[in-house]
């Protein structure tokens, strides 16, 4: 007899292990929003130009202005400083509404893995070139906006604290388009950079009503930009976000 009973406790408390187990699992979708904010690598080119050169510059003959480029006239018409833009200098705007969307699953308690798309927000700046007076230009006014989004894959450890309280760490991949339009006189052109980006982030997620959770998370996203530009990023980022567990 309490042969039997061991058996059959022993089976209870394996079939509500699996259940709980089998809850821990499945997917989740959420959406995220706040604030991000850039902290650029600057690159040595002269402030006075206001980053539209490179720390190389390209002599090249008989090229017609273009402020889009841009590309600064020298010694008259018959050659050009071609300059492509760097990202972004002291002074610019550094600061953008980050938001996400994300779609998940959970392997168990303590692991899920997720891909979204991330748009680390968009900065704007307008600046003004003064020329020297004795050139006889005119000043210049240009208009700037700097936007990263891509998608991203991250892996994703929880620490429960409680049935409804837990922690977590996430790392993984950026796949970041940073893409700088640049407009003048009615005009624009963009010039669009690629880069892989890390990215981190920690947390703390409250689980209520069955389905719904929140969270509330600090990100660091490095490198956007990477060595293909005149400077690169690293950005971070604090979000409150919600989620629906299926």
């Amino acid at each position: 007899m309490r042969t039997g009973m061991r058996v059959g406790v022993c089976g209870l408390l394996v079939l509500a292990a699996s259940a709980t187990h089998g809850a821990d699992r499945g997917f989740y979708f959420g959406a995220s929003a706040g604030q991000s904010q850039y902290d650029f690598d600057q690159p040595p080119v002269p402030v006075p130009l206001l980053g539209f050169l490179p720390p190389v510059a390209e002599i090249v003959p008989n090229l017609p202005l273009n402020p889009l480029n841009p590309v600064f006239v020298v010694g008259g018409a018959t050659s050009a400083v071609l300059a492509e833009p760097v990202l972004w200098l002291p002074g610019d705007d550094d600061e953008g509404t980050a938001w996400s969307v994300t779609a998940g699953y959970r392997i168990n308690r303590y692991l899920a893995v997720e891909a979204g798309y991330v748009n680390l927000g968009t900065l704007s700046d307008t600046r003004t070139i003064d020329f020297p007076p004795g050139l006889g230009v005119p000043s210049l006014s240009f208009h700037r906006e700097l936007e990263t989004a891509g998608p991203s894959l991250t892996v994703f450890g929880t620490l429960p604290l409680s049935a409804n309280w837990q922690l977590y760490a996430r790392a993984g991949m950026l796949f970041a388009d940073t893409d700088l339009t640049t407009a003048f006189n009615g005009n624009s052109a963009t010039s669009s950079f690629d880069s892989d980006a890390t990215t981190l982030g920690a947390g703390a997620q409250y689980d209520w009503g069955g389905h719904w959770s929140a969270r509330l998370e600090y990100q660091r996203t490095l490198d956007v930009g990477g060595d293909e530009v005149a400077s690169s990023a690293d950005v971070d980022s604090i979000s409150l976000g919600f989620l629906y567990r299926l």
